[in-house]
């Protein structure tokens, strides 16, 4: 049985009255791991991570969850964000109730879940993200990390096999991403598959994928395989496009390319 359980096969996607965000873009993430998605802003990475949940259609292409293409009616959108959950990259525009236990209760309640099955959703949510005793405060007097931390526990709540991360660490001071990614390591390390997006390279044994070329890659970044990136790596999908044009991967590295800056890369 195969372990992919998410894979997005050729998507394309313009917005409205604006440039094409995403070009033939193929490839997939397994079971259990972690990837990032590096690159500068206006790259398509938040656009590709919404597509994982179906905040977004591709105009063409398919995304697939667990070897099933994605389908948008509403049944089946509200089973794909119960095992795809989201978390945005601004926790005030994920967090809407006036206490943090309302709000991290909002999902798992419109499951339908028992009351008795929330309350323990929710105790096992604030415990995960070490939030224990959080449950009547009000969200606008938590600290930028807290509100981080109450978004990831909504999400957790209703206990999905993917967690979708837009730029986790934006705004937080640098202890404060520290901890939030050791939170993912701990997430990951109980099982979630998890990716996130982010302008910077992360240095937590993340599978990178990078917005640069492959030679400014294996020069800049690891430049003691430059000679031999290829013969490690190998290629899983190969797309002569513009824009985010190709993926080479290997067990360490994915780097996703965009030729119109092809000598800007983020180490």
């Amino acid at each position: 049985m195969s372990s992919i359980i998410l894979e997005a096969r050729g998507i394309r996607y313009r917005y409205p009255r604006s440039m094409e965000a995403i070009r033939g873009i193929s490839f997939h993430l397994r079971k259990g791991e972690k990837i990032a998605l590096v690159g500068p802003n206006g790259a398509g990475k938040s656009t590709l991570l919404m597509m994982f949940n179906g905040m977004i259609h591709p105009d063409t292409g398919t995304i697939l969850f667990d070897n099933e293409p994605v389908r948008y009616d509403t049944a089946s959108l509200r089973m794909l964000r119960k095992r795809v959950g989201f978390v945005l990259q601004n926790p005030d525009r994920q967090i809407i109730a006036p206490t943090v236990y309302q709000d991290v209760a909002f999902g798992p309640t419109n499951l339908g879940y028992p009351e008795s099955d929330v309350k323990k959703a929710v105790a096992l949510a604030l415990s995960h993200v070490g939030l224990d005793g959080f449950e009547r405060r009000p969200p606008h007097q938590l600290s930028g990390g807290e509100k981080k931390r109450v978004a990831i526990a909504g999400v957790l709540a209703m206990d999905p096999d993917v967690l979708v991360f837009d730029e986790p660490t934006s705004g937080l001071d640098p202890s404060g991403s520290e901890d939030i990614m050791e939170l993912l390591d701990e997430l990951n390390h109980g099982g979630k598959t998890v990716i996130i997006s982010t302008p910077n390279l992360p240095t937590r044994g993340l599978t990178v994928l990078s917005s640069c070329s492959r030679e400014e890659f294996s020069r800049k970044i690891f430049p003691k395989w430059h000679s031999g990136i290829r013969n490690l790596c190998g290629w899983r999908t190969f797309l002569p496009r513009p824009s985010l044009n190709y993926i080479l991967s290997c067990r360490n590295v994915v780097s996703l390319c965009r030729i119109r800056n092809p000598g800007r890369c983020w180490t």
